[in-house]
């Protein structure tokens, strides 16, 4: 499957409709996965079928990053597709049709009292037995059938950095302590939303409470949570990029001065590459800041002239 083919958004039928629930043998997944028992057994020498490289060396975010080889990298595709299938539950804001980290700041327009919170780690923290327990728990694939379907999805005990299917396989098998928080929410009438791991709560009783209940939740299954924010009620409140004051969307400013500042680098560009390459930048967050609050309608197709202009050129 080509990298650059656009990726499958979440789908529209029940965990228990998919081809993977149930699976009662290696034949019958091998059938799924579109490939043969024997192969699968191969693909579990996890360190011969993955690339690994180092990115930020020498830096405190430094991590090796596992990218799955061409006959990996084509298996790991085909169950993300089979993942992407299974209808999402509401409260997701990522990944789904027709949201973004727009629309899932939007959820909360005419809520002031509220917080949200990051569980720490997320990926990194997703281990090879919650992926078994989600095949065998969720799934209710047979023992051997989530052993090895394990085995082909991690590596080195964990979810393989540069997987096109990590993310999602990440919140489907944590999906029970998503659901937990889903009902905590709907115990107190809140509004809950998750974006990757990023959890905003908002409603009259969206208090220290629901917090405190939620935050045990989460440590319970062995994870830790930070960057806490608690929203006053008249004050303004910033989710997943996006700044609410007073029931209105508008860009925080942190993001204007970015734009301000690429405005001025495309300004220095000195060579037509280089203007062409910062251009495309400058368009790309002209185009996210319009989806808060349309304004650069003009300069972006004044610059995408000019862009069609210096391409013309060469």
């Amino acid at each position: 499957m080509s990298r650059k083919k656009k990726q499958r958004r979440w789908g529209s039928y029940p965990l228990v409709q998919s081809p993977l629930y149930r699976l009662g043998s290696k034949r019958k997944l091998a059938s799924v996965l579109g490939t043969d028992v024997k192969s699968l057994n191969r693909l579990t020498k996890q360190r011969e079928n993955y690339v690994r490289f180092v990115i930020n060396k020498g830096t405190v975010k430094e991590r090796e990053i596992q990218y799955p080889k061409p006959w990996l990298n084509t298996i790991h595709h085909r169950i993300f597709d089979l993942l992407r299938r299974i209808e999402p539950p509401k409260y997701l804001k990522s990944g789904c049709k027709g949201e973004s980290q727009i629309t899932n700041a939007g959820a909360h327009l005419n809520s002031h009292r509220g917080f949200k919170f990051d569980i720490k780690r997320f990926y990194p923290s997703v281990k090879r037995t919650h992926v078994f327990s989600c095949f065998y728990k969720q799934f209710e694939m047979s023992p051997d059938v989530a052993d090895l379907l394990s085995d082909v999805c991690t590596t080195d005990d964990a979810l393989p950095t540069g997987s096109v299917l990590s993310g999602d396989l990440a919140f489907i098998a944590n999906l029970p302590i998503f659901s937990k928080l889903a009902a905590i929410a709907d115990e107190f009438a809140a509004n809950i939303t998750v974006y990757v791991d990023d959890i905003t709560v908002t409603g009259e009783l969206a208090t220290r409470e629901i917090y405190n209940r939620m935050i045990s939740v989460v440590e319970s299954h062995g994870f830790g949570c930070h960057k806490e924010v608690f929203f006053k009620p008249s004050g303004a409140k910033e989710i997943t990029g996006v700044l609410i004051l007073e029931n209105e969307m508008l860009l925080p400013n942190r993001r204007h001065k970015k734009l301000h500042n690429r405005f001025i680098d495309l300004d220095g560009a000195c060579t037509d590459e280089q203007f062409i390459q910062v251009a495309r930048s400058v368009v790309g967050m002209m185009e996210s800041a319009d989806q808060i609050r349309p304004r650069y309608a003009v300069r972006k197709t004044a610059l995408r002239r000019e862009m069609a202009v210096i391409a013309g050129q060469h």
